[in-house]
């Protein structure tokens, strides 16, 4: 169902933060998951993988708190991985470009390995 509220789960592996998400890349659920990436970068983490198997929809503003994310982890010299992506947001973000700016992996591992590099 598409605007469901965005839910956050967070683990950690080595030096990698992983935020799991489910439901909708929105308004409010970007701004939600903007907030938490923000505050772990705040917090010193400079790896983060993040795992879209679970989100159902990707809007402007989802791509925009992404982008956010994205310039703030290369501004702290970090590293920033999606992986999972739902076929549809595959699409979303080949069409805006955004998977040149940010490394997108089928699996949690191969993601996990490149933001270990």
């Amino acid at each position: 169902m598409i605007g469901k509220t965005l839910k956050l789960y967070q683990s950690r592996h080595d030096s990698v933060v992983v935020v799991s998400m489910q439901g909708s890349l929105d308004h409010n659920g970007a701004s939600i998951m903007e907030g938490a990436c923000l505050q772990l970068i705040r917090e010193g983490d400079s790896r983060l993988l993040l795992d879209l198997a679970e989100v159902d929809y990707i809007s402007s503003s989802g791509l925009r708190s992404l982008l956010v994310v994205a310039k703030t982890m290369k501004a702290v010299q970090g590293r920033l991985a999606l992986c999972r992506l739902s076929p549809t947001s595959k699409e979303v973000m080949a069409l805006s470009g955004f998977n040149t700016i940010v490394n997108c992996w089928e699996d949690r591992q191969a993601a996990w390995v490149d933001l270990m590099r």
